[in-house]
Order: structure tokens, then C-alpha cells, then sequence
């Protein structure tokens, strides 16, 4: 469990939340890992962009923003700013302990290591489609496991 949970949401304390299917392999890269990202989700019927900023120092300025759409069958990886059907905020070590399946994506926005953009709802259905363990998948619903 993540300990900056269990300290800014102590009710939420006892709950598992999903990791993700290892979206990295050794060396990935930002875009690689959303690559995979895509590639899982063309299994899907979800539609929309992917955006990935990933803070330098922790600032926004100076960010990177990589980007993928996903939904189709043929994954598009780019660095162009746009306005994403989601987007998430973080560092580059917290995003890779998420890729890698070691940091559930819940935990780590919990404990204020990321930060969520645009439409929440999709975001739970990608989460749905591209949970690697067992656990819940959205803080709103305990029936989901």
C-alpha cells in the first residue's frame, strides 16, 4: 500500500486498487510505453487521445508531452500538443512505476503523485481494460473488483 495514501486518505487506507499490465521493457521510453498502451486498448471500443506530461523537477515548465491516440488499429505516438480525451500528470519515475505495473495508477493520484486531466470516465474504462492484477479499478464503486 502506498504510505502517502494510508496518510491523506485514511479511509481509503484498506482498499486495492489495480496496477496496470506492464506496458515497459527494459529501457522504454515514454512513447514506447504508450505504444503498448494503444496497442492494448485496439482491443477495445474506446476511442480518444492519450496524453502523457511528464514534469521536469517537478515544475510544468519544461515539461514533455507525448501523446498517442488509441482505438484504432493502427497507434499513432507523437509529441503534438492537442486536447486529449485524458491526460495525465507526473513524473517520469512515478509513470514508470505505473507502466511497469509496480505503482497502481490510483495510488499514486491518491497520494498526489499525479494528477488527472479531461474526461474521468474514460479514464476508468481504460483503467478497466488495461488492469494487469486484481483490484478495484475506480474509488467510486467498492462492487468493482
Amino acid at each position: 500500500m502506498d504510505q502517502q495514501r494510508q496518510q491523506s486518505h485514511p479511509h481509503l487506507a484498506a482498499l486495492r486498487f489495480a496496477t496496470l499490465k506492464n506496458l515497459a521493457s527494459s529501457g522504454s521510453s515514454a512513447d514506447q510505453t504508450l505504444n503498448r498502451l494503444a496497442e492494448l486498448l485496439s482491443q477495445s471500443k474506446l476511442r480518444g487521445t492519450f496524453q502523457l506530461r511528464l514534469l521536469r523537477e517537478g515544475k510544468m515548465e519544461g515539461a514533455s508531452v507525448h501523446s498517442v491516440a488509441f482505438g484504432s488499429t493502427k497507434a499513432k505516438a507523437s509529441t503534438k500538443r492537442s486536447k486529449p480525451t485524458v491526460e495525465l500528470i507526473t513524473t517520469p519515475e512515478t509513470w514508470a512505476e505505473i507502466a511497469s505495473g509496480r505503482t497502481a495508477p490510483h495510488d499514486a493520484f491518491l497520494g498526489g503523485r499525479m494528477r488527472v486531466r479531461g474526461d474521468v470516465r474514460v479514464a476508468q474504462l481504460m483503467l478497466k481494460h488495461l488492469a494487469g492484477s486484481e483490484g478495484l479499478t475506480s474509488v467510486c464503486r467498492q462492487e468493482e473488483q
